[in-house]
């Protein structure tokens, strides 16, 4: 009868060894995995080597920790990258992302770690330095970026799955825009915002440049990567791609010695990567620790330094009455004031007058509070020498004393801008932060200056 085929059924599971075997494979496979998973990640540009890191992955950690480790290439996913790797850490619980994540997209991993109960573990190069390009500083070093153009260029032509090689036109100056997306971000504050991606792992480190003393580079080759990045980074109206691109492969071609035996051999450079990676896994806890939210309110945006309004606008009466073509040009504004200063969608005034000493994305929280928390409520003495303006943003440039106001008196760091200003009227669709470009807009005759016989004081 058919309760006697279940009897016998049951009883040869439970005595046969395969059978036992199976079962238990089973019921192993049915156990959710509570265990927090890993999620690694490149912020970086491309030619950095991620792909040859990764290219071994798989094979040297075939069965580590009883969790399977994959690595996904961005360029070989299809759909919506993130939301497939979602799927894929259902069930497997490390992965590798063989793909350039910047800035702009640390929230998507931060959302995915949430969401897969996963840490996070950026790789970087390491010897990270902060780089001034223009008035604008970079986590990573100009010999990085020629390192890595050289590399893409040395790709053979079309055999690039993102279709990144040396046939693809413009190759260094995409490299160049990856570069960019990193624009004002230091490398301190860069490695502040990763440890806020998800619960962080201290980032793994790898051997990019040999360990000796790096050489400068060749001044034709620092005067192309220059002038790109200058390019991608303003946007002055220049649309000369193709001859920055073509200075690009010429400055390299013609500097090719220079990188002789300039990075890490590939092997050294996989081997110590690999290690650290192991110890990521290993050290893996059983439990992610909840912590508490951290308040918006803890988060500094600016420091700045504030003017009163009406003393301020004041000011900039006077400086109207002082020049016929500036009160003409603020005349023909006079219809935007109703408008909201944050709307950038609207011509507008800017009615907060303040002075940019530090912005969240130059320096990090601790630096913010060790340089301006004791400067709360001080009063300095700033002059305002002169208006620069365009068709586009209009600023005053001011003058800031070494030392506060009073009997009390403390010295007053400089403000991280080169150029030291009170924003006061934005254009469609320009952003308050353009007007550090006003110096630069001068030089092209795109912006007209005037300079103040004698200081005003603010």
């Amino acid at each position: 009868s058919m309760q006697l085929d279940v009897d016998a059924t049951v009883s040869f599971l439970r005595s046969d060894d395969s059978a036992k075997s199976v079962m238990q494979t089973i019921t192993t496979l049915n156990q959710t995995d509570d265990r927090p998973g890993l999620i690694v990640y490149f912020p970086s540009i491309p030619g950095s080597g991620k792909s040859a890191l990764c290219s071994s992955i798989e094979a040297t950690f075939a069965s580590c920790d009883d969790r399977s480790v994959i690595v996904r290439e961005g360029d070989s996913v299809k759909g919506k990258f993130y939301n497939e790797i979602e799927k894929d850490m259902l069930t497997n619980r490390i992965a590798v992302l063989d793909k350039n994540v910047p800035p702009m997209s640390f929230s998507s991993v931060h959302c995915l770690c949430s969401v897969s109960n996963c840490i996070s573990a950026a790789v970087l190069p390491s010897g990270m330095q902060d780089t001034v390009v223009g008035n604008d500083v970079y986590p990573f070093s100009l010999q990085f970026l020629a390192a890595c153009m050289n590399r893409v260029l040395n790709r053979k032509q079309n055999s690039h799955i993102g279709k990144l090689d040396s046939a693809t036109p413009n190759c260094c100056m995409i490299v160049a825009k990856f570069y960019c997306f990193y624009r004002n971000i230091s490398a301190s504050v860069l490695r502040e915002r990763l440890m806020n991606v998800g619960k962080a792992n201290e980032p793994i480190e790898y051997p990019f440049f040999q360990p000796d003393e790096l050489p400068d580079l060749p001044e034709e080759l620092k005067l192309a990567l220059g002038r790109a990045i200058n390019m991608l980074a303003r946007d002055i109206n220049c649309t000369d791609v193709n001859d920055a691109e073509s200075a690009l492969r010429l400055a390299i071609q013609n500097n090719q010695t220079y990188f002789d035996g300039l990075t890490s051999p590939l092997e050294h450079t996989k081997e110590i990567f690999n290690t650290k990676l192991s110890h990521v896994i290993s050290s893996l806890p059983d439990k992610i620790e909840s912590q508490a939210p951290t308040r918006l309110s803890q988060t500094i945006k600016i420091a700045s330094l504030d003017f009163d309004y009406e003393k301020f606008c004041s000011v900039l009466g006077r400086i109207k009455n002082s020049f016929e073509h500036v009160k003409h040009y603020f005349d023909e504004r006079e219809g935007h004031r109703s408008n909201d200063e944050n709307d950038t969608t609207q011509n507008r005034f800017i009615r907060s007058f303040h002075c940019t000493f530090a912005h969240c994305s130059q320096v990090t929280q601790s630096e913010m509070m060790a340089s301006f928390n004791h400067l709360l409520g001080c009063n300095v003495d700033a002059k305002a020498t002169a208006l620069l303006y365009s068709d586009k943003i209009a600023a005053v440039e001011v003058e800031i004393p070494k030392v506060t106001s009073g009997s009390t008196q403390h010295l007053v760091p400089r403000p991280r801008n080169e150029f030291h200003h009170v924003t006061v009227w934005c254009g469609q669709d320009t952003e308050a932060k353009e007007s550090n470009e006003l110096p630069e807009y001068i030089k092209s005759n795109i912006a007209k200056k005037i300079l103040f016989e004698e200081p005003i004081s603010l």
